[in-house]
């Protein structure tokens, strides 16, 4: 007390530095926001399922189907679709200011702006009966007119908020498409609800009125993000089956007219039992390799030496039904979801490392080995396949050797049957 009655003014002094630091950077403090929302990934994960009733149809549980649909809301290709819909590369620079109060209806063409550049700012004035756009470091009229007109810029157009009141002003800039891409991913977060398919997302940022926005486009790029996985893994699928199908029908048309005039000729038309086990058997083999022939055209799609893996990649290999009993290829997938995880969250938020931090430079050496290790594991499912294949190639050719030992009509009308 001796010391503090002594030295009295020093010690008020430093207090009230203190406090006016505190305030001063208080108000400087820019306000963040935060919007959540819940969603329900489709899936087949139970979470009462027996262990030994558990089977991989579609990304098993193994690879939590959950979070390898929730990862995609990590991804860059996501947050560019969000900027692109959003028109979030224009901005108001004045981080205090809502951008919704001054324009909507934000489109920036990439191909005319380039976005690895940053474009000239712009001066944006509101007044009574329209709205004026000029260069910031030129002050050239840009667009003006009154707020129905869209005010068309370089590369760029918007709308204007209508306002009535005193002339005020707003600096605006574009920003290079991955750098607002890189802002949307920051502002992302997500998390699994444990044992449902639910999961938690959130969007932080400055602006109040378009962090909803930006969540519910994040949700919607998510939904249709998954529809057209859906629709290219069908569409690759009914390709193949289609070129498939249409040698079959005229093979099959072909052996129509041959039984047809044989069946005429000759007025026969049963076949023994045993024969006709052995056709069942062949058109059987016939038909697993035509199984597998589609999966492997899918699977060697999906994974080649120039192949990126991504959660994408990931997803993708949920259509190739002989993974679900693979056990090295399921291992590789979790283990790749589980690294994926795990760099979304030390990258997430504001406060999350950057990309150069050597944290996260190890982590994506581990993600490009484990890359490395799942195209291992799936050029060996593929060199699997090919062998199953070839031995049903084999076992084929072995019946119809067998089925040509039958003698009499019989034989040949079943041969004609093929």
């Amino acid at each position: 007390m001796q010391v503090l009655v002594a030295h009295w003014k020093v010690v008020a002094l430093l207090t009230g530095l203190v406090v006016f630091a505190t305030w001063a950077s208080s108000r400087k403090a820019i306000p963040r926001y935060q919007s959540r929302a819940t969603i329900q990934v489709s899936s087949k994960k139970q979470a009462m399922t027996p262990l030994e009733a558990m089977r991989m149809d579609e990304m098993a549980i193994q690879t939590d189907p959950v979070l390898s649909e929730a990862l995609v809301l990590s991804t860059q290709a996501l947050a560019l679709r969000i900027v692109d819909a959003l028109g979030l590369r224009l901005k108001v620079d004045n981080p205090q200011f809502s951008r919704a109060a001054w324009l909507y209806d934000a489109q920036v063409v990439d191909s005319v702006v380039d976005s690895r550049t940053r474009p000239d700012s712009f001066v944006l004035e509101q007044k009574d009966t329209g709205y004026e756009l000029r260069s910031a470091a030129r002050g050239t009229l840009v667009a003006a007119g009154a707020y129905d007109v869209p005010a068309v810029g370089p590369g760029f157009s918007f709308r204007v908020r209508e306002y009535r009141g005193e002339r005020r002003r707003v600096r605006l800039s574009i920003d290079p498409r991955l750098a607002a891409g890189n802002k949307v991913r920051g502002g992302i977060g997500f998390a699994v609800q444990p044992t449902t398919n639910l999961v938690n997302v959130t969007f932080t940022g400055t602006d109040p009125s378009m962090v909803p926005e930006i969540l519910n486009e994040a949700l919607r790029a998510l939904q249709r993000h998954g529809q057209d996985a859906i629709r290219e893994v069908a569409e690759r699928r009914l390709q193949y089956v289609g070129e498939r199908a249409e040698d079959a029908r005229a093979r099959y048309i072909a052996s129509l007219t041959r039984v047809q005039a044989y069946k005429e000729s000759q007025g026969t038309t049963d076949l023994s039992a045993e024969e006709s086990a052995l056709i069942n058997s062949i058109q059987n083999s016939d038909r697993e390799k035509e199984r597998l022939l589609v999966d492997l055209a899918t699977l060697e799609g999906i994974v080649g030496p120039a192949t990126e893996v991504t959660i994408e990649t990931l997803n993708r290999m949920a259509s190739v039904a002989d993974i679900a009993d693979n056990t090295a290829m399921t291992f590789q997938l979790q283990n790749l979801l589980r690294l994926f995880d795990d760099r979304r969250t030390l990258v997430a938020g504001a406060l999350g490392l950057r990309e150069g931090n050597p944290q996260i430079q190890a982590l994506d050496q581990r993600i490009t080995q484990a890359a490395q290790a799942l195209r291992d594991a799936a050029n060996a499912t593929v060199r699997g396949m090919q062998a199953n294949i070839a031995s049903l190639d084999r076992n084929i050719a072995s019946l119809r050797a067998r089925l040509q030992t039958y003698p009499g009509k019989q034989t040949q009308f079943a041969q004609l049957m093929l």
